[in-house]
Parts: structure tokens; sequence; C-alpha cells
């Protein structure tokens, strides 16, 4: 269902009307509702893409959304990025356990071929409305998506 409110965007309930998911143009990102609170129990990530559409499967509890990248021209070019400021990874107490920013395990890499190129530095897009470590994790789409986030039952004694 579309709202008339562009901030609101698209919206949906669960069959018991416990909980509703609205997704936004501008707020890139999916809220899940807990509609007797009034208050939102999740934001989840679309990778800064806006969604367009949304549909709930009850049999396998999923939330399948179309969402579309506003960083890349119609011939699928890339524009109005920025080079990534990639969060500090927490402190660990030995240095070993410490993971490399740029995910490099010490393994060969069958695609690297030695040469450093500008084509893997990571981006971010400039106008974007979440910073990178915002859902504790950098995810940027950069094209159009349809999203699947799956949920699990848990039922209570």
């Amino acid at each position: 269902m579309r709202c008339s409110d562009p901030d609101l965007g698209y919206r949906l309930t669960f069959e018991r009307e416990i909980a509703m998911f609205t997704g936004t143009d501008t707020g890139e990102h999916i809220a899940m509702w807990d509609v007797r609170a009034r208050t939102i129990v999740y934001e989840l990530a679309t990778g800064n893409n806006s969604v367009n559409a949304m549909a709930w499967d009850p049999v396998r509890n999923c939330l399948y959304a179309a969402t579309e990248c506003n960083y890349v021209d119609r011939l699928g070019r890339h524009y109005d990025y920025r080079t990534m400021k990639m969060p500090k990874p927490p402190k660990a107490e030995d240095d070993d356990d410490v993971e490399m920013l740029d995910g490099d395990d010490g393994a060969d890499d069958p695609e690297d071929d030695g040469e450093d190129e500008d084509e893997d530095e990571r981006c971010w897009p400039t106008r974007a409305h979440h910073r990178e470590d915002y859902f504790g994790y950098t995810f940027d789409a950069g094209d159009h998506r349809i999203c699947e986030l799956l949920f699990e039952v848990v039922l209570r004694d």
C-alpha cells in the first residue's frame, strides 16, 4: 500500500496486526514497528537503496523488498560516491584476533594479480541517509535489488 506521506513510503501489516513494516524513499531502510507499543522495534538496512515495494510471505516468515539505488544512472554508471570512511574495529585483547580492514586473510587470491588498482577502493554515497557504521557493518548495494529478510519464529512458554 502506498502512503500519501513520502517519508513513510510503503507500509505492510502482519496478518495478526501486531507488527508493521515501513520502507522509505529518503530514509533508505525498512522499519519494523510494534503496533501495540507504537514504536520501532528494528531498523533493517537496504544498502542505501530506497524501498519501492514490499511483500510478506506468511508461510516462510519472509519479507521481500524491491529496492532502487538512487546513485546509479539508467546506463548502470555510479555517481555521487566518495571514499568510504571505514569504521575502526573494536579493540581486541590479543592482536592475533584483529581482522584486517580490507578482508585480506593472508591466503592467495586467484583474482589478485599483485596490482594495486583504484577499482578496489571502497566507496559510499555522498548523500546516503546513514553513516558507514550506523547498522554495525558497512553495506552499500550499489544497484537495484530485491531484498529477502527472513524472520525466525520464537515460541514463548
